[in-house]
């Protein structure tokens, strides 16, 4: 629960780096609610201004905090647009057509494990310090 609060509270900090388990803690709270709001959705018919809504609250946080994981491996800002948008697009596009989202969305969360699920560099880099080291002294977020 405290990576997913870091994760609201640093929501337009674009620098430094982030963990692997911030990241996927994140990542995997944001996939149960997408997929929530789909199962939901089937009951109740939502409107579209739900799930843009659900988009604008939440593509903040996970941009960022895939920009500082993308940081943490020594890769650049831009691959995160290329991986996170595409799950908020789905998301928003496709709203009525429940199994074609789901398989896209089944599909680009599993990209997105392959490309985030590599070990950040050990060393300090042109993005900061090692969060794991970093995280030993500052137990306050």
């Amino acid at each position: 629960m405290k990576w997913i609060i870091k994760c609201f509270k640093n929501y337009g900090n674009f620098h430094g780096r982030a963990r692997r388990k911030e990241f996927f803690t994140f990542f995997v709270f944001i996939i149960l609610l997408l997929f929530s709001v789909i199962y939901a959705d089937l009951k109740l018919r939502f409107d579209i201004s739900v799930y843009i809504g659900i988009s604008i609250i939440f593509i903040c946080p996970t941009y960022s905090v895939a920009i500082r994981r993308l940081h943490d491996m020594g890769k650049k800002e831009i691959l995160a647009i290329f991986s996170i948008l595409p799950i908020y697009i789905c998301f928003l596009f496709c709203a009525k057509y429940t199994l074609p989202r789901i398989l896209v969305l089944s599909f680009i969360i599993l990209a997105n494990v392959l490309l985030y699920k590599k070990e950040g560099q050990p060393e300090e880099n042109e993005y900061g310090p090692n969060p794991k080291e970093f995280e030993l002294y500052d137990s306050n977020f």
